[in-house]
């Protein structure tokens, strides 16, 4: 995450030659059959582009938190392991809270996507997955967390449950009468066709 000062150097650079006179543009711009340094800066202006990476520096303050909590976990895995047979689980109960605290940095980052412009700062994903591939490579696995866990489940529960009460509740509170048919008191008359005349 140490590019931005390069970038901004880089791009300061290209614009000056950009301004100069013709006679210098020429030299830098046109002497080479490749347009060297339009290629060069185009390549790296896409380079810094499609790595969002700028989206580190928008957001500075989180992005140095997210990368403490990284530093943190790394430091815990690699303390914890420097002595020699230390048991696998022994690494996930020391290290776990360093884990969540990391994992919830990150996930600022994914629900603030709509504030990104196209993406999350590429040294943050990347720095991310180097951090779950080294905490799988002991097979912990996160606990669930009451404190989020518990209060969702409940939620969905009682909203699940819901309909299913309420269907309960009307089949055995309403009553069901029985239908009785009713005999007409009338005469029924049976018609009959009327005689065929001869011709």
């Amino acid at each position: 995450m140490n590019c931005g000062k390069s970038h901004a150097a880089f791009v300061a650079a290209y614009q000056h030659l950009k301004n100069q006179s013709l006679k210098c543009q020429s030299y830098f711009f046109s002497s080479d059959q490749l347009g060297i340094v339009d290629v060069v800066y185009k390549n790296g202006n896409d380079l810094w582009q499609k790595g969002y990476c700028q989206n580190c520096y928008d957001h500075y303050n989180e992005t140095e938190r997210f990368f403490q909590a990284s530093n943190a976990l790394i430091l815990c895995l690699e303390t914890t392991n420097s002595t020699s047979e230390v048991a696998a689980n022994s690494t996930c109960v020391k290290c776990h809270d360093a884990y969540v605290n990391l994992s919830a940095s990150y996930n600022k980052f994914v629900h603030w996507k709509k504030e990104f412009v196209g993406g999350i700062c590429m040294d943050i994903v990347d720095s991310m997955n180097i951090s779950r591939k080294a905490w799988s490579e002991y097979d912990c696995a996160v606990g669930f967390d009451l404190t989020i866990g518990f209060p969702n489940i409940l939620t969905a529960l009682t909203v699940g449950s819901t309909p299913l009460m309420f269907y309960l509740l009307a089949k055995n509170v309403s009553r069901l009468e029985d239908v009785k048919l009713v005999r007409p008191k009338r005469k029924i008359t049976v018609f009959t066709a009327p005689p065929q005349l001869e011709e």
